[in-house]
């Protein structure tokens, strides 16, 4: 029947968690990570006020749209990510990733 073999390949949904890594490219905060066999990712970023919902990526990888602040101004801005399977939720957080932007 492939039941044994359709479970056997089903994916983690537990205890998955995606591992993203914040880089500047062309004045642009891009958050890199893996698909895998998920939908995607759902992002959430702290610009100093704590983690809200920011976006939803389903391709490799993100580049955040928000213009970087004068120097004058320099943060850091946190990112953390969740994946997307179905239509949901899975896994954990992935762990905080911190870039210094604005200097």
């Amino acid at each position: 029947l492939g039941i044994e073999e359709q479970n056997s390949n089903r994916l983690p949904l537990e205890n998955v968690q995606p591992i993203l890594k914040a880089v500047m490219r062309g004045g642009l905060v891009n958050l890199d990570w893996k698909k895998g066999g998920y939908d995607g990712i759902v992002i959430e970023k702290d610009s100093g006020a704590g983690f809200v919902v920011f976006d939803k990526d389903m391709r490799p990888n993100f580049i955040d749209p928000t213009p970087i602040p004068p120097a004058s101004q320099s943060t850091a801005w946190r990112y953390r990510a969740m994946y997307l399977y179905n239509d949901g939720r899975v896994g954990n957080w992935s762990d905080i990733v911190s870039i210094t932007v604005g200097d």
